[in-house]
């Protein structure tokens, strides 16, 4: 009887809890990064990986939703003066290493590769592959790829080895939308020709913001000559620029961050915007932090009013009479009184509602709860 009744106080919570997607639109955020370089001479190009895996974890998406593929272990490498630690600016006395001690890559070294990328993206994954290198998005997620490397019109290198074309990266794309893995997808390109990556992306409630126009290279940015290589991407460091010391809360727009990242006289490329047709209002307002943070806010409200639990007789083999239509011994009773069996009761209904708050923002289904009313 007394689990009947756990399950029941479970129920009425649940009633209580606001629906998230009233809240921000999307139930959670996704996020793929991909650096498909190797050779030291693209130590660029893994930190603008770092550098943005850096940013989307500041803005509040946790690790359990970021999937992180580097091609090469650059900051062990032999030959970086500055064993264990990634920089993405010349200024090597003042740095941050955006490699650190908090880094989880999910796929490294030989394992970076377009079938498995597009495994990643359309959900065939072996059996084998656990979790924790699964895109676990919904039909109410938003997803985020950013993606960096040498390419050319129409595709992209992977380990300087293999490629993958626009064609294909589209049609996993389109998979996606058609097995329901996003609501919304927000593509970010920082290679050469990268606007031609956008080709094969149909689909609708995509956008897609790149480095360079398609028939354009794209450019690295700040060489350190203690290092003797460059040390960022020109439009990945504006795109940083303008994110940095950004909160979860900002009300910042895609469009905002677009306007600044265009600006040729410093990326000496032109930066291109491409969305679905059903994303052309949307794209005015969409928030930098539905793609690239977690704004999920989730609020437990009181039990509905005049709803109560209320213990009634019934025969139930352990004496005494009753509704013969009750088989449970509890029931939901809907009434202007507030009995006095609900009164002895709400304690735990309150302390059911801390646990659910807490077992939800464990499980990653709210990064904080705001407010819980009892």
């Amino acid at each position: 009887m007394l689990k009947l009744a756990v399950f029941v106080a479970l129920l009425g919570v649940t009633d209580g809890i606001q629906d998230i997607n009233d809240i921000t639109d999307h139930s959670d955020t996704w996020v793929v990064i991909v650096g498909a370089s190797r050779f030291w001479y693209n130590y660029r190009h893994e930190s603008n990986v770092l550098a943005i895996y850096k940013t989307v974890k500041q803005l509040g998406v946790p690790d359990s939703r970021i999937i992180l593929m580097i091609s090469e272990g650059f900051a062990c490498n032999p030959r970086n003066i500055y064993p264990g630690r990634v920089y993405s600016t010349s200024d090597l006395d003042t740095a941050i290493d955006v490699y650190g001690d908090d880094v989880e890559v999910d796929y490294r070294g030989y394992e970076v590769t377009p079938e498995n990328f597009i495994r990643l993206l359309t959900g065939r994954h072996d059996s084998s592959v656990p979790r924790s290198k699964r895109l676990l998005s919904d039909e109410n997620s938003n997803v985020f790829l950013y993606m960096t490397g040498h390419g050319g019109e129409g595709f992209l290198k992977f380990q300087d080895s293999e490629i993958i074309s626009s064609e294909e990266l589209g049609d996993s794309v389109t998979q996606m939308a058609q097995r329901g893995r996003f609501k919304e997808m927000l593509t970010m390109f920082d290679t050469c020709h990268a606007e031609s990556l956008c080709d094969g992306l149909v689909a609708d409630s995509i956008i897609c913001m790149t480095s360079a126009h398609r028939k354009e290279d794209s450019y690295a940015i700040d060489r350190s000559t203690r290092m003797g290589l460059y040390m960022i991407d020109a439009w990945t460091d504006r795109i940083l620029g303008f994110t940095d010391g950004m909160s979860p809360e900002s009300d910042k727009t895609l469009m905002e961050l677009f306007d600044y990242a265009n600006h040729s006289y410093i990326t000496r490329s032109h930066p291109q915007l491409h969305y679905s047709k059903n994303m052309e209002e949307r794209v005015k307002t969409a928030k930098i932090t539905d793609f690239l943070g977690n704004r999920l806010a989730m609020k437990l409200l009181p039990k509905v009013p005049k709803m109560s639990l209320e213990k009634r007789a019934v025969n139930d083999g352990s004496g005494g009479g009753g509704d013969s239509n009750n088989n449970g011994g509890w029931i939901k009773s809907v009434g202007d009184g507030v009995q006095q069996q609900e009164q002895e009761q709400q304690p735990a209904a309150d302390r059911t509602n801390a646990l659910v708050a807490a077992a939800l923002v464990a499980a990653g289904l709210a990064s904080t709860v705001y407010s819980v009313v009892v």
